[in-house]
């Protein structure tokens, strides 16, 4: 037999590499959050985050509210909705993460699913180049 719970899920990420569709790349940043899940668990892992109609970097910067769900013991992965106003069109947009890693639960569900909803608050570095610039290319605005 398997159990449940439901928890107060803290999230702490740092993020590496930031892109968008002008080509602008930022260098590292860091989130943190609070939030609630279904079960308790530590884990780390690796993730891509999504902004399709973000209007620049920027908009991966500030809060953030993020739904989704993992599963697997040992190694697993999931996937989740984020939710954020992009601060370039002051206009609310979703985006999408995936993820893969580690995990160790105090408290297993059968089958090992979590469900989990947080915000959080992201900072980037001050970091950042246009890649079409560094490869001497026009940016993608600017061939139209």
């Amino acid at each position: 037999m398997g159990s449940a719970g439901i928890g107060l899920d803290f999230v702490g990420d740092i993020g590496l590499l930031y892109l968008d569709k002008h080509g602008e790349v930022v260098i590292g940043g860091a989130s943190i959050g609070i939030g609630g899940n279904t079960g308790a668990n530590i884990d780390g892992g690796f993730y891509v985050q999504s902004l399709p109609t973000a209007s620049s970097t920027d908009a991966f910067a500030g809060w953030m509210v993020n739904v989704g769900a993992s599963a697997g013991e040992g190694v697993g992965g999931g996937i989740e909705v984020n939710i954020l106003q992009d601060p370039g069109t002051n206009r609310p947009i979703a985006g999408a993460t995936v993820n893969g890693g580690l995990s160790a639960r105090a408290n297993v569900p059968i089958p090992p699913l979590e469900f989990y909803g947080n915000v959080t608050y992201t900072w980037l570095s001050p970091l950042h180049f246009n890649l079409y610039d560094k490869l001497g290319l026009p940016r993608p605005e600017e061939t139209k």
